[in-house]
């Protein structure tokens, strides 16, 4: 579900949440207007793929992307690290997870400090030293009218 004119309210996101199908759970913990208690309702389901839309709902607070970093599925941690609003502090942590598509998710991720990134683009992982490095590029800015660079947060 994305926010749109055919958006459910409120109260059918709450009913949606409470569905039996998962399909209809995920859509609740991707919609950006969901709201903060539901999504940390769902940020506990049985289904790892709701997990997995919740931790990639920009609208999910740090202390649920906090305990999603930490989630035994690495495709919800990968989502984690995917996400603008993940602080900088589990960032780093993911920086430094055993399975390389998470480190590739922190590696690709603007919210990223840049340290990190230098760190990452010496990763074992081409993938991981790719994103690395794609993030770095991207940071930097020539200003055709002065010849300067910018570096963009």
């Amino acid at each position: 579900m994305t926010n749109g004119d055919n958006d459910p309210d409120e109260g059918e996101l709450r009913r949606l949440a409470c569905s039996p199908r998962a399909y209809d759970r995920r859509g609740v913990a991707e919609n950006l207007s969901t709201p903060v208690d539901v999504l940390c309702t769902l940020a506990a389901d049985v289904s790892p793929d709701v997990r997995r839309c919740v931790a990639g709902n920009p609208s999910t607070p740090e202390d649920v992307l906090r305990v999603l970093a930490t989630d035994a599925d690495s495709w919800v941690r990968r989502d984690v690290a995917d996400n603008l609003g993940t602080p900088e502090d589990v960032l780093r942590i993911l920086a430094d997870d055993t399975d390389h598509w998470i480190r590739m998710g922190v590696a690709g991720n603007p919210s990223t400090p840049e340290d990190v990134i230098r760190r990452l683009a010496e990763d074992a992982s081409s993938d991981v030293r790719d994103a690395a490095a794609h993030n770095l590029a991207t940071r930097v800015v020539a200003l055709p009218r002065h010849g300067a660079a910018v570096v963009l947060p």
